[in-house]
C-alpha cells in the first residue's frame, strides 16, 4: 500500500463513534474505533479482523457481545468465510490468572467457548508466541479462526 498517507481517505461515522480509512486502491479499508457500537453498514461485510489484544482487554461479562458483533459483522462462508487473527497474552501460571486482567491470559479453549467464538467459528490454528514486548511470565500468543458456514 506504501507510507505515504495521502493513500488514505478517512470520515468519521454518525455520533463520532467509528473512524474509516479507505486506501485509494479500493483494496483496504480500516475501522477504527468501538466495536459493541452497532453499525448497519458493516453487518457481513468483513473479510478479516485483526484483533490485537483487544479481546484479552475486555473484561469476562463484555466477551460475549464482542463475539456476536463480530459474528454480525464478518462475511459468512457462502460469501468466502470471513477470517479473525487474534493475539492475546498467556501466562505461565495461566489457570491461577485467567481471571486477573486485563490483560486477561487466555488460551485456544478460552477463545473458543461456545459463548465466544466457539458459537460462530472454528479453530485453525496456532501460529505460537508472537514478537513483542511482554511482562515477565506472559507470552504473546496468536491464532487464527474462520467462520463457519
Amino acid at each position: 500500500f506504501g507510507p505515504d498517507e495521502t493513500d488514505w481517505t478517512q470520515h468519521i461515522l454518525d455520533n463520532n463513534s467509528m473512524v474509516v480509512w479507505k486506501h485509494i486502491s479500493g483494496r483496504a479499508t480500516l475501522y477504527q474505533g468501538d466495536v459493541l457500537y452497532e453499525v448497519k453498514e458493516l453487518e457481513g461485510s468483513i473479510d478479516a479482523v485483526y484483533d490485537k489484544d483487544s479481546f484479552g482487554a475486555l473484561e469476562i461479562s463484555t466477551r460475549k457481545p464482542y463475539c456476536e458483533r463480530i459474528t454480525k459483522y464478518t462475511k459468512n462462508a457462502s460469501e468466502g468465510s470471513a477470517v479473525v487473527y487474534i493475539e492475546v497474552a498467556l501466562d505461565d501460571d495461566h489457570l491461577n490468572k485467567k481471571l486477573k486482567g486485563p490483560p486477561f491470559s487466555l488460551n485456544e479453549q478460552d477463545l473458543m467457548e461456545s459463548d465466544y467464538f466457539g458459537r460462530a467459528f472454528e479453530y485453525v490454528e496456532g501460529l505460537g508466541q508472537r514478537k513483542g514486548n511482554t511482562p515477565p511470565g506472559k507470552k504473546r500468543m496468536g491464532h487464527l479462526l474462520r467462520k463457519r458456514s
